[in-house]
C-alpha cells in the first residue's frame, strides 16, 4: 500500500513538473512575439528619434565634440523598461552599449561645426542589432520556436524565421512570475560531418 501510495505521488509530482513547463514555454514564447510586435509597432521608431542620445558640445566658434547624453540614454532605457518586456540584465547591458560608444567619441579630435559625421554603433536597431530589422520584424508571425530549454528561472529560446532565415537566441529570466528578456542575439546552427574533421 505504501509504494502504491509513493509511486501515485512521484506521478502526480512529474505531471505536475511536465504541466508547469508547458506553462513556462507558452508564457517564453509569448513574451518573445508580443515583444517583437511592441518593437514592431511604428510608433516605437518615431519615438527612439525623439530620445537624444548623442549631443553636440561646441569647443569654440568653428568646432564640436560629439559625445553621449547620459540623460538622454537614461530616458531611452525608461521608455525600454515601460514596455514589461526588457530585463534590468538587457538594460544595462544597452547602457554600457552607449557608455562604450561614449568612450570611442570622448577619445575622437573635435569636428568642424558644420560636419556631419557616422558614428559606428549608432547607425542600427539598437534593440535587435541589425541594420535590417525589417527582415525580422516583417516575418514575426512567420516565426517558428525552434527550441526552449529552462533551467529553474532562466529560459533561452531559439526563433527561427524562415522568410529572412533569421535565427534569433533569446535568453530570459523570469522575474515575479513573469518572463523578462536579458538579451537578444543569434546563433548559427552547425553541421557536424566526418569530412569536417578529414
Amino acid at each position: 500500500m505504501k509504494r502504491l501510495a509513493s509511486i501515485s505521488l512521484i506521478l502526480v509530482f512529474c505531471l505536475c513538473t511536465q504541466l508547469k513547463a508547458q506553462t513556462d514555454e507558452k508564457s517564453i514564447e509569448q513574451t518573445i512575439v508580443n515583444f517583437l510586435h511592441w518593437h514592431k509597432n511604428p510608433g516605437i521608431d518615431s519615438l527612439n528619434k525623439h530620445y537624444a542620445i548623442v549631443k553636440e558640445i561646441p569647443i569654440n566658434q568653428k568646432l564640436k565634440r560629439q559625445t553621449i547624453d547620459k540623460k538622454g540614454v537614461e530616458k531611452y532605457l525608461l521608455f525600454l523598461k515601460r514596455s514589461n518586456y526588457l530585463s534590468d540584465a538587457y538594460l544595462n547591458n544597452l547602457r554600457g552599449y552607449f557608455y562604450k560608444i561614449g568612450e570611442g567619441l570622448d577619445r575622437n579630435p573635435a569636428i568642424p561645426k558644420s560636419a556631419i559625421v557616422k558614428i559606428d554603433g549608432m547607425d542600427l536597431d539598437f534593440i535587435l542589432q541589425t541594420f535590417e530589422p525589417e527582415e525580422i520584424l516583417d516575418f514575426i508571425d512567420h516565426g517558428l520556436f525552434k527550441q526552449i530549454a529552462i533551467v529553474s528561472n532562466k529560459a533561452i529560446a531559439q526563433f527561427y524565421i524562415p522568410d529572412s532565415s533569421t535565427k534569433l537566441l533569446f535568453t530570459l529570466t523570469k522575474v515575479n512570475d513573469k518572463w523578462l528578456i536579458d538579451d537578444v542575439g543569434y546563433y548559427i546552427q552547425l553541421k557536424r560531418s566526418l569530412s569536417a574533421f578529414c
